[in-house]
């Protein structure tokens, strides 16, 4: 599970305001240390470190390192975006693999999605896979810079409720919605032959296929 906590075009809000959002990361990373070591979930965090207060950089890396041994057979990772973009860590990946080819590590006709999605952030941090749901909360219908490449065959579901107010319930409300959907990934659902479906149609039970 990844938590889109500060991108980084919310650095241009007024400071007041950014003090504030860094202090309630902070505060909560904190708070829910014990509780991350109780139920054996990893910690990463994604996104530029370096433009963090050093207070929170440190807690990051030790929050990393502290919950580094828990494995996804032991229970879960949640991943933390913090002051990331979607094209920032693209451009990063980018520079990586080029830096890779001007020292003839890399050849460019050995760039292809799977190496370069190897250069991401999410994989950086051993997030293997790409996001089966991305929950949007307060009604905003936008991607908003949001693993631009991972998301590629994503579901997305819309939520009303605002990030702070948002429940248990409205988390059950996607799941549930997600449930009911038919991940295809640009495929279609296998059809009967011709001669099969006439079969059925002379039988009463006529079969066209589903898309």
């Amino acid at each position: 599970m990844t938590l889109y906590c500060l991108s980084t075009e919310n650095w241009s809000r007024p400071q007041a305001e950014i003090i504030i959002i860094l202090g309630c990361i902070e505060n909560s990373l904190r708070a829910n240390l014990e509780y991350a070591h109780k139920n054996r979930i990893r910690l990463v965090v994604i996104g530029q470190m370096h433009r963090l207060p050093l207070s929170l950089q440190a807690l990051v890396t030790r929050a990393e390192a502290e919950t580094a041994g828990y494995t996804q057979e032991d229970g879960m990772t949640v991943c933390l975006a913090l002051s990331y973009g979607g094209r920032d860590d693209i451009v990063q990946a980018c520079r990586a693999l080029a830096k890779q080819v001007a020292t003839g590590e890399v050849h460019p006709e050995e760039i292809d999605e799977t190496l370069f999605e190897s250069r991401l952030a999410t994989h950086q941090k051993g997030i293997l896979r790409p996001p089966d749901l991305v929950v949007r909360t307060s009604g905003e219908q936008r991607w908003s810079n949001f693993m631009l490449f991972e998301c590629a065959y994503s579901e997305f579901f819309v939520s009303e409720a605002l990030w702070p107010d948002f429940r248990q319930e409205n988390l059950l409300a996607a799941l549930e919605s997600y449930g009911r959907r038919r991940r295809r990934f640009g495929r279609v659902t296998e059809c009967k032959p011709a001669a099969a479906a006439t079969t059925e149609q002379r039988g009463g039970k006529a079969d066209h296929g589903r898309v």
